[in-house]
């Protein structure tokens, strides 16, 4: 995360001032701000940071409070950034956006807006100031306690009179009800989440292969449409931790986990594992496999037929033929095909540079292995998008005729046809991007990724609407999901003119990765918009710390946004920002 360089550096400045003065900072010499006060017809209850209007209560974080009772201490006067910083997170060194986000929750309890503010205003360059009234609560209390004494009293006979005829509809109910018979005829899909299997190998550099099997049977899993499977962002967020059934029920809601671990020593493999019901903790079953390394695709096969068995999951004709075709049955292959995988999540030059010579490898043991195929048309992708390679117009042609060569190899894989997808998205071909992760989908329907990627698709297209939809879905699927997920999900509602909405998820996916580009780009765009504009300049200097050649020119000929209204206004509010031409 950014950390301002002025934070440490004015703590110290500020120690060598006058204590009293500092502890004063954030008092008001008219009132006591730990009593109740009025911030204007808001009630203020900083002991139980809780704010009410009427009937309309709102509950704020501790830190949220502080920061309000700061600002109440000089009503209309402008207190800087660095002197809110310093006394509201006082003796911690904070990132550049805990202010703005804290702000962005306090406009969003009070409901003010930040383009036409009643309560809060930003004040450009110099920092923030609460324009509402500022008094005592006095009376307001005494209102408050009234109107809850007269409610009760109003409410009392009414009450009764409701619980009797609630209690006689019920005793009807339950008189004229066949209770042999069953409440719902609806059928409740069954969950699972796959946990990454332990490595129990003595070498620890194995961890790529148990790995590799979990996302493999993740993978198996996601083809079968009477399955909701949690995606493997969501599952590796559990790896290195014990977790028990119901804490895992209880947070995301799914009714079984698979667990178990790999042993890999010689040519000998031994995989343990064991499906649990959440909502009990009971074992449904539990299977130790010993076999040769060769054999571990038959494994694999077997687990997820297990697993499918024990559901009682009914499989259709396709997705018979799809689990039941192995990618590969070359065990060298498919080891340098997980390598390839483990360095291309590093997202870096030298790993995409080795994932595609283990690729290249896989492809030569197995001139027949679709996955291989696909993932090194990805790699090929991102290398050219990335600027990692001078060539990159020859890197898009390869990445686009190995992606082909991967669905010819193999229709029934939908790894194939997203990674196709992928690569017609970055050559600008959306038709074809659409069509192909359409049809990844149809073949994997818990495939979030999927929807991610068609998500983005349609926000290039300028679909807001259609993009929120699928990410969402994305997002159910994929609790724990990577930062491109509140990126796309934030672009959209930046399209739609939502921009509180849009910096709020925008600030998340940039706290789950803040080096990427795009999430900084359009939180800036959405917050000139939003007419914040301190806060904007703010993450244009980062921008230009990252990347002194980012302009707008270079971002018009780079982002794909086919509709030249919605590129328009994103130059614009980047102008207005500051960014250069």
């Amino acid at each position: 995360m950014f950390v301002r360089r002025f934070s440490v550096e004015h703590m110290a400045k500020k120690t060598n001032l006058d204590e009293a003065v500092m502890q004063d900072k954030c008092v008001s010499k008219t009132m006591d701000l730990s009593q109740p006060f009025m911030v204007g017809n808001w009630l203020v209850e900083p002991a139980i940071e809780r704010i009410s209007k009427g009937e309309l209560e709102e509950k704020v974080e501790p830190r949220v409070m502080d920061l309000l009772v700061c600002l109440a201490s000089q009503p209309g006067e402008v207190i800087s950034r660095e002197d809110l910083e310093s006394q509201v997170w006082s003796g911690m060194v904070v990132g550049y956006d805990a202010l703005s986000s804290a702000m962005i929750k306090l406009r969003k309890a009070f409901h003010d807006d930040s383009r036409h503010p009643q309560v809060f205003q930003t004040v450009s360059k110099k920092g923030y100031r609460l324009i509402a009234e500022v008094r005592p609560a006095g009376s307001a209390l005494e209102e408050k306690g009234q109107r809850t004494i007269n409610y009760f009293n109003n409410r009392s006979w009414q009450l009764g009179i409701g619980v009797s005829l609630a209690l006689i509809f019920v005793a009807i109910f339950y008189a004229s009800t066949d209770h042999t018979a069953e409440t719902s005829d609806v059928v409740e899909i069954p969950s699972i989440i796959v946990l990454p299997f332990v490595n129990r190998s003595d070498d620890q550099g194995q961890e790529y292969f148990s790995d590799g099997i979990t996302e493999d049977i993740i993978t198996d899993l996601s083809r079968i449409s009477n399955l909701q499977v949690m995606a493997s962002n969501t599952s590796f967020r559990y790896k290195g931790q014990v977790v028990k059934p119901e804490e895992i029920n209880k947070e995301l809601g799914v009714h079984f986990m698979l667990e178990g671990s790999v042993r890999k020593a010689g040519g000998k493999l031994r995989i343990n594992s064991q499906l649990i019901d959440t909502r009990n903790g009971y074992h449904v079953w539990a299977e130790r496999f010993d076999r040769d390394l060769d054999q571990v695709f038959a494994v694999q096969d077997e687990l997820t037929r297990n697993i499918v068995n024990a559901l009682a999951v009914k499989l259709t004709d396709q997705e018979e033929t799809s689990l039941a075709r192995v990618s590969t049955n070359n065990f060298q292959a498919y080891e340098h095909f997980l390598l390839g995988q483990k360095y291309a999540r590093e997202r870096t030059r030298e790993g995409f540079n080795r994932a595609r010579d283990e690729f290249r490898e896989a492809i030569k043991l197995d001139p027949q292995y679709a996955r291989s195929y696909g993932a090194l048309a990805i790699v090929l992708s991102r290398m050219a998008t990335n600027a990692f390679t001078d060539s990159p117009v020859e890197f898009e042609d390869r990445a686009l005729e190995m992606a082909r060569k991967a669905v010819e190899l193999n229709n029934t894989l939908p790894h194939a046809y997203w990674a196709l997808s992928f690569v017609h998205m970055y050559r600008n071909e959306f038709k074809e991007a659409e069509k192909y992760v359409t049809q990844a989908l149809a073949i994997a329907p818990n495939y979030a990724d999927g929807y991610g990627l068609l998500a983005l698709i349609h926000n290039r297209l300028g679909n807001a609407d259609k993009a929120i939809e699928l990410i969402q879905k994305g997002m159910k699927l994929n609790p724990h999901y990577t930062w491109d997920y509140p990126y796309n999900l934030g672009r959209a509602y930046y399209y739609k003119g939502n921009y509180d909405k849009a910096i709020e998820l925008l600030r998340t996916a940039l706290a789950r990765n803040e080096f990427t580009m795009q999430p900084r780009l359009y939180l800036t765009a959405s917050l000139s918009a939003a007419g914040m504009m301190d806060d904007a300049e703010w993450e244009v200097e980062q921008i230009l710390t990252i990347n002194p050649r980012m302009t707008i020119s270079h971002i018009r000929s780079t982002s794909a946004i086919v509709n030249p209204g919605l590129m328009e206004k994103y130059a614009t509010h980047l102008r207005n920002a500051g960014l250069p031409d």
